[in-house]
This record gives structure tokens, C-alpha cells and sequence, in this order.
């Protein structure tokens, strides 16, 4: 059971020992959202709750990424894909209040979720769609990499889905890694996406 939180990135660990914290950087174990990691791109899909309720128990996400071309300079043109649905049942909003939330940051029994995307270290995005429509590109940035981020409400019942486009960094010729949140269900992390440059 261990094993398998720590591959879907559930467990995290942490010491005040140089030592042991040696021997956990860099690897999934630390938790740490990574910034240049050489030829490797990076993908980040990350979800928090905007509203403070346990209403994320019913949320089905998953999200998937792609290369499609490799650029010149040794870029990679990469998509992500991420769906979210509410599998709240219709009279949520009368679930327990430890459950929905008083209804101070969203109606009782409906979601207010941030996604957060992070590109590879010196890449950015392309453009952003939820549904199919186009969203603003937002330019935070992390460690060198931007970061933009799409906020929804979902009440029961709802999905969508978003879509990204972004470019890695020069010279990032290796295979993607996606990194997401994990959810209810299991889920798989640090997903190698096969790389367009090969």
C-alpha cells in the first residue's frame, strides 16, 4: 500500500537530516514541483479547492498529455487534456455541512476548483480552452516555468474538459513527464509521454 501511494504520488516524505534529504530529492518522494530538469520536459496538472469542502470526494478527473511535433532548436509542441465530472448526486447541496461547506465561497453541494498547468522550464503555452472555448493565457511563473490556470464551479452532474498547447524549452529533446494531483480513485503519476524528437 505504501508502494502504490508512493507511485501516485500520495505519500510525500520530508527530514531535517542532510543526509536523508540528499537521498529524497529528486525523486517522486519529495513532492517538490521540479524546475530544470535538463532535456526532460515537465508537465504539471495540479487541483486545489477553492471553496473549503470535501465535495472533491465526487470528483472524476483525469488528465493526459501528448507530443505532437518536435520544433526546431529541439522544442517539443506538447498537449494536455484534462476532464472533469461531478458524480455528486443531484440533491448534494443537503449533504452534511462538513461535507459541502457553509456556502460562503460556492453554493452548497457545488465544486469551485483551481487548475493549475505548469509547462516544461523555459517553455509557455500556446492557448487554453475549456469546452472547447477559448481562455485567457494567465503568466505566473515557478522554478522557470509558467504557470496558468483555469478556476470552474461544477455543480452535480457537470463536466468539462481542458485543453492546453505549449511549447518546452530549447534543447528538451527527451521523452515528457506528466505529474498530476492525485483523486479519489487511483491514479497514475509521473506519466512518460513518448517524445516527438525521437
Amino acid at each position: 500500500a505504501l508502494v502504490t501511494a508512493a507511485n501516485e504520488n500520495r505519500l510525500t516524505v520530508w527530514s531535517s537530516h542532510e543526509q536523508e534529504k540528499q537521498a529524497i530529492q529528486g525523486t517522486g518522494l519529495s513532492g517538490a514541483v521540479g524546475g530544470d530538469d535538463g532535456a526532460t520536459p515537465h508537465i504539471g496538472v495540479y487541483l486545489s479547492d477553492a471553496a473549503s469542502t470535501k465535495m472533491e470526494y465526487y470528483l472524476d478527473f483525469g488528465s493526459f498529455a501528448s507530443s505532437v511535433r518536435c520544433l526546431a532548436g529541439g522544442i517539443q509542441e506538447l498537449r494536455t487534456t484534462t476532464d472533469l465530472t461531478s458524480d455528486a448526486p443531484l440533491n448534494a447541496k443537503n449533504l452534511p455541512v462538513a461535507v459541502t461547506g457553509d456556502g460562503k465561497y460556492t453554493p452548497r453541494g457545488t465544486m469551485n476548483i483551481i487548475v493549475r498547468i505548469y509547462s516544461p522550464f523555459g517553455g509557455g503555452f500556446t492557448s487554453v480552452r475549456v469546452n472547447g472555448k477559448e481562455q485567457t493565457v494567465y503568466a505566473d511563473r515557478y522554478l522557470g516555468r509558467n504557470v496558468t490556470r483555469v478556476q470552474l464551479q461544477i455543480k452535480p452532474g457537470q463536466s468539462y474538459t481542458i485543453t492546453t498547447s505549449m511549447i518546452s524549452g530549447k534543447g528538451q529533446t527527451k521523452d515528457a513527464v506528466l505529474s498530476t494531483t492525485p483523486g479519489v480513485q487511483p491514479t497514475r503519476n509521473d506519466v512518460v509521454i513518448p517524445s516527438a524528437c525521437h
